[in-house]
């Protein structure tokens, strides 16, 4: 037992008989220590390992390593067996590519990209009827046009000598010499190469998957924020609009399992079970089927407004 000193009691004179003794220091001090210990003991009740589960066990250590190991060795084993193909692919493109860098290089001569601003500068004509007479007016700079002219004029001119001059011989020795050499053939087989990266499209890959992707997006925070304000929640509705207060999450989105598992921080007066009435709801707003969402109240914390939501990969 802590004896309390002297200095921390304060007698105070009342109209009763007996006196009043007031502990403030010594009893404030306590109160604080303990609120903050008990902030502590509840942090480290949900503090994250500083490794995972998987790297404390040797023998699971070893089996992830192992499925790594073979996860690339099947992933670099299927692109060898089809490099031909990927090289017959890229030369196929190989002519998209070279029309590209033509029409760049074409484009870069001619000095296109100033011929905007050359047109703002010279500005248009405005003719109007006021009744007295057409009124014609010039809305335009006509020294910045003038300067801009004889800018592209003079840049133009040198990129068309350098391509003459430096350029068109350079390709046309490269072409007339070097084409005897086994060398000279596999650089044109390098450039056919980058002209076929050069020329591939967005909607016809020249590389296949090894592995077939999920068609479903992984799970984040944007999607779970877009799935709850279709639930028809007033108050959610109301915490995601512009000015609203927001809805914030009590941890990461994190693997758990086969699944995702987001905890969320739901508005003032809205309860995990309001957002379980409306699993079907959220399933839909998270383009997910029925089956793989299971919202429920959050196993790790006691308000009724915290709401764990975990969602399956397909």
């Amino acid at each position: 037992m802590e004896v309390v000193e002297d200095a921390d009691v304060e007698v105070l004179d009342t109209d009763d008989a007996s006196p009043v003794l007031r502990v403030d220091a010594q009893v404030d001090e306590w109160a604080q220590e303990s609120h903050w210990l008990a902030g502590l003991a509840e942090r480290s009740r949900t503090a994250r390992p500083v490794l995972p589960p998987w790297m404390r066990s040797t023998s699971e250590a070893g089996r992830v390593a192992r499925w790594v190991v073979a996860y690339y060795a099947h992933v670099g084993a299927y692109h060898a067996t089809r490099s031909p193909l990927y090289v017959l692919r890229l030369m196929g493109r190989s002519p998209r590519g070279l029309a590209r860098v033509v029409g760049g290089y074409t484009r870069w001569v001619a000095d296109t990209e100033s011929r905007a601003l050359i047109r703002e500068a010279a500005g248009r004509e405005l003719r109007m009827d006021l009744g007295e007479g057409l009124l014609s007016k010039v809305n335009g700079d006509s020294q910045r046009y003038l300067m801009l002219t004889m800018r592209h004029d003079h840049r133009v001119k040198a990129r068309v000598i350098l391509t003459v001059v430096a350029v068109l011989p350079v390709l046309v020795t490269l072409g007339a010499v070097g084409v005897a050499t086994i060398g000279a053939w596999w650089t044109l087989f390098g450039a056919s190469l980058v002209l076929g990266l050069l020329g591939r499209r967005p909607d016809r890959p020249i590389i296949d998957r090894a592995v077939l992707p999920t068609h479903v997006a992984k799970l984040d925070s944007d999607a779970v924020l877009r799935a709850l304000g279709a639930l028809g929640i007033s108050e959610v509705t109301k915490a995601l609009a512009p000015k609203g207060a927001g809805i914030g999450f009590t941890a990461p989105i994190t693997r758990d399992g086969p699944g995702w598992r987001a905890e969320v921080d739901l508005p003032y007066g809205v309860t995990a079970a309001d957002v379980v009435e409306r699993r079907e709801k959220l399933a839909s707003g998270l383009r997910r089927p029925w089956g793989v969402c299971g919202p429920r109240v959050s196993p790790t914390n006691t308000r009724a407004g915290w709401c764990c939501g975990w969602v399956t990969s397909p």
